[in-house]
């Protein structure tokens, strides 16, 4: 299979789950870690990572631009992140990634992945009660580059770990963001999704239309057993257009991971074939 494949989403969340025995030095540790699995397994593949909510630490915590103090500052996981993504990632993206978490790349002509950091609309981040206004402004961003990728007609996949209309995501995050997928639903082609942990997909509709969908956000489950769930990954396969045109549900195999108990700590895997 990993001969057959031509790029690897991976939807957040490396760290386990004992969210109150975590540490910034251990989450760096794990972080480097998979990462390394990740670009040992995927040999001459490339990996299109996201933050997921777990990885900082303390858990669910991103702080707002502006906190400079070490002891409350989460800019040190956008610091190590840009770094090690950077053995996939194109030096152009660092900028963002060290703002705020999310980056975009065109992968090639006509299509452009469109990465964000989503965790800022979770409610558990308590930062939120600080300052809610468009974190990192990333919303801002994400409506110039969907406007660039509309002029230059390239299709866009957008990549996020907290799925927008998630009962604990933001309401005022979560509205914007299918206002702008709403605006340029021609120009996202599909959306890829984590934390959940379930096997799923979001339908968004027309706002002035009930029977008309616009766009759909695929979650590809985890391979972590957490909590009840069989592991697993989705295989999916798109068009020219990069419109999703079928999917896999795959169970966990020992060729993606070695050691047992690394499957505590990762989230979903999403993989990408393309077809004429």
């Amino acid at each position: 299979m990993l001969k057959n494949i031509d790029f690897v989403y991976y939807t957040g969340d490396i760290i386990s789950h004992k969210s109150w025995a975590t540490s910034k030095e251990e989450n760096t540790k794990t972080l480097k870690d998979i990462y390394g699995k990740f670009s040992d397994t995927f040999k001459n593949k490339t990996v299109y990572p996201i933050l997921g909510n777990h990885e900082p630490h303390p858990t669910d915590f991103y702080s707002p631009e502006g906190v400079r103090q070490d002891y409350l500052s989460t800019q040190w996981i956008f610091e190590l992140v840009a770094n090690e993504w950077s053995r996939w990632l194109p030096e152009g993206t660092k900028e963002t990634i060290k703002k705020g978490g999310y980056y975009t790349l065109l992968v090639k002509p006509g299509f452009r992945i469109i990465a964000l950091n989503s965790n800022v609309c979770f409610t558990s981040n308590m930062w939120l009660v600080y300052d809610d206004e468009d974190p990192y402004h990333q919303l801002s961003w994400l409506v110039k580059e969907l406007q660039k990728a509309e002029q230059q007609k390239e299709k866009v996949h957008i990549l996020s770990h907290i799925p927008p209309g998630e009962v604990l995501c933001h309401k005022q995050w979560s509205n914007q963001f299918h206002k702008i997928i709403n605006r340029f639903a021609n120009t996202v082609s599909a959306q890829f999704n984590g934390h959940t942990h379930s096997d799923e997909f979001r339908v968004f509709y027309n706002p002035d239309d009930s029977n008309r969908v616009i766009n759909v956000a695929f979650n590809g489950a985890s391979f972590t057993t957490f909590v009840g769930f069989n592991p697993n990954f989705r295989v999916y396969q798109v068009n020219s257009s990069n419109a999703v045109i079928n999917l896999a549900i795959c169970g966990l195999k020992k060729v993606f991971m070695d050691d047992a108990e690394d499957q505590d700590f990762l989230g979903g895997i999403e993989i990408v074939k393309n077809v004429i």
